[in-house]
């Protein structure tokens, strides 16, 4: 079973701004026996503002551990998504899940072709680890994992959350969780790496998942690599670049 989650504040939510994820959604959503839609997309509206972006961290967390959180068993499958500035496009059937089953791995996350905040000592970790990739940068836009793996990874997270620095005074998850991938793989980092070490984890260089698009010169390589989930950067952002539309329109999501 697959989980579909993503976060909002309210004020946000109502003024339809997670609207071309949920369009997309009920667009490439799969209808089951009964003929009704297979899976569920969870916004969850919890997102408080003095948090910044490691609500990304703790509320999935928060919401992972309560009541409803509760009713999904620690080996369903979450897919995580950016609520502003991700569209579905194509048909999430079930090659989604078996594919990810059959990785062999716990936590895969999205990866980009750019390093950005990510702390400077990882990045030569990330260019060994996936120097012939083209996407080798982690990008927490998009994860796919087990409930059970996604809690632990973000449980040690949030346990040693004040500890990590912030010399440019930068709240971002994406830093946190790209360092805490590095540390896990690192002896350098042996308390994270006796912790977290036995998660199997992985970036999606391949593309086939998640892929980021913020420049108007990677949409034939978008096309390409036909992934299930694209994210564009602040999609809902009237100004716009004109190429971030045109996939949009093509979808019939405008």
């Amino acid at each position: 079973m697959i989980h579909f989650l993503s976060l909002c504040d309210s004020k946000s939510y109502e003024e339809g701004k997670t609207r071309f994820l949920q369009k997309s959604f009920e667009k490439y959503n799969i209808k089951d026996e009964n003929n009704s839609f297979k899976y569920q997309l969870t916004i969850i509206k919890n997102y408080i503002q003095n948090q910044g972006k490691y609500n990304k961290i703790i509320q999935v967390y928060n919401y992972l551990r309560s009541k409803e959180g509760n009713s999904i068993k620690d080996n369903d499958v979450i897919i995580f998504v950016d609520g502003f500035d991700t569209i579905v496009m194509k048909k999430m059937d079930e090659d989604l899940e078996n594919d990810f089953r059959n990785s062999g791995k716990d936590i895969i996350f999205g990866a980009d072709h750019h390093f950005e905040y990510i702390y400077p000592d990882a990045l030569q970790y990330y260019n060994d680890r996936y120097k012939n990739n083209g996407l080798k940068y982690l990008n927490s836009s998009f994860y796919i994992g087990y409930k059970s793996s996604i809690l632990q990874f973000f449980q040690y997270i949030m346990s040693h959350l004040i500890y990590y620095p912030k010399p440019d005074k930068v709240i971002s998850d994406r830093r946190v969780i790209g360092y805490v991938f590095y540390q896990a793989h690192s002896k350098d980092h042996s308390s994270t790496n006796k912790a977290l070490q036995h998660l199997r984890l992985d970036l999606d260089t391949s593309g086939k998942y998640f892929y980021s698009k913020n420049k108007d010169k990677n949409i034939n390589e978008l096309l390409v690599r036909n992934p299930y989930f694209v994210h564009f950067r602040h999609l809902g952002d009237p100004n716009q670049r004109s190429a971030h539309f045109l996939v949009a329109k093509l979808k019939d999501l405008i």
